[in-house]
């Protein structure tokens, strides 16, 4: 998952304000919506917020986030619904108009050069899962069925059961979106066998878990099958919210064992590391980011949502205390949304994407 540490680091720094339960004021709750909104109608204009800073990763996921929390929000509180039925419309059509994506991606499934890979094609079929989740409208039923099943034919021929991110690397993150997307298009079409999921599920545990720690590996070489990199707190974290798609059990289990393995408990605190074993001190790379004491940003970040996900309230409570050092909450025109407290440093919208998609997540049931 090339990149991370891009759409990662500002989102450690925010949301003070995140409720580690699922019921939250519904005030609050709207003027966030009401701020991601705003970036999903702007997010190719000038005045949109830091919209300077993205980059073609930045923007398809702070549109699928998005997404994915208000799609949660609205299968809760159906007063969210005609909101969110909009503006994921938007978001799609932003994803697909987007020079990096376009319709011509669309033309070449079978190629996996670039965006044009599973992190794409993986990520918009879930948004389309969520739109048909919230509207009989059958505007974008076509496209979904183009991408599922293209993927279904690649995953069956994939030599390692993988597909690749970009290049010869396969990401388990980005495989993990691709197969829960089509787990989401399954719902509408029941035309994928069940196998095809328990085929996937037994692959990550028995070939893509490392051997010490029975955690999954983040990268293998798509042509050799070498693994590229083992297993990283961060990629950990964001297989998990997926893999909870299609194998709760399996997910829940990675949570248990990321908690065991790789994170220290700090009574007020816990911190979760980027490695088993490793350096202390790093710049890290730009997955995790700088690693302290062995802890990296991007790996608690994602600890904080796998918290919310599996209702371990002790844990999220922990960790957002560590959010609340950081942070300060903007509250203007009707809109909520939050700075790093220290420093002028710019937050993304995907970063606020990210937070309310791990605020919402208990809210639908939508990944069950």
């Amino acid at each position: 998952m090339p990149n991370l540490i891009k759409r990662i680091f500002p989102l450690f720094f925010i949301f003070s304000s995140i409720n580690a339960q699922s019921k939250i004021e519904l005030t609050d709750l709207q003027k966030k919506v009401n701020y991601l909104c705003t970036e999903i109608e702007n997010f190719r204009c000038e005045d949109s917020d830091n919209i300077q800073l993205l980059n073609g990763e930045w923007i398809l996921f702070s549109q699928s986030f998005s997404s994915f929390a208000l799609t949660n929000i609205a299968l809760h509180d159906s007063s969210f619904k005609e909101k969110a039925v909009k503006h994921v419309n938007i978001a799609i059509t932003n994803v697909l108009s987007v020079s990096q994506f376009g319709y011509q991606s669309l033309l070449n499934l079978n190629e996996a050069d670039s965006m044009a890979s599973i992190l794409f094609y993986g990520h918009l079929n879930l948004m389309i899962t969520c739109y048909r989740t919230l509207t009989n409208d059958s505007t974008f039923n076509q496209i979904q069925e183009l991408i599922s099943n293209s993927l279904v034919k690649r995953y069956n021929t994939a030599k390692f059961g993988l597909l690749p991110t970009y290049g010869e690397t396969a990401w388990i993150p980005d495989n993990c979106v691709a197969i829960a997307s089509l787990f989401g298009y399954n719902n509408f079409s029941g035309s994928i066998n069940n196998a095809f999921f328990e085929k996937f599920s037994e692959k990550l545990q028995t070939e893509f878990t490392d051997k010490k720690t029975n955690l999954l590996i983040s990268s293998i070489d798509i042509s050799s099958g070498e693994i590229l990199d083992n297993c990283r707190g961060s990629m950990v974290g964001w297989s998990i919210f997926f893999i909870e798609y299609f194998n709760h059990p399996f997910a829940h289990k990675q949570y248990l064992l990321f908690k065991e393995k790789l994170s220290r408990n700090f009574i007020f605190f816990r911190l979760f590391k980027e490695h088993y074993k490793g350096s202390l001190f790093s710049f890290g790379d730009v997955d995790s980011g700088p690693i302290v004491l062995g802890f990296s940003i991007p790996a608690n970040a994602f600890a904080y949502g796998n918290a919310n996900l599996f209702s371990d309230k002790k844990t999220a409570k922990q960790l957002k205390r560590i959010i609340n050092i950081g942070t300060r909450r903007i509250e203007r025109n009707e809109k909520i949304n939050y700075k790093i407290r220290f420093i002028d440093f710019p937050v993304s919208p995907m970063a606020e994407a990210l937070m309310l998609y791990f605020e919402t997540l208990k809210l639908s049931g939508l990944s069950k």
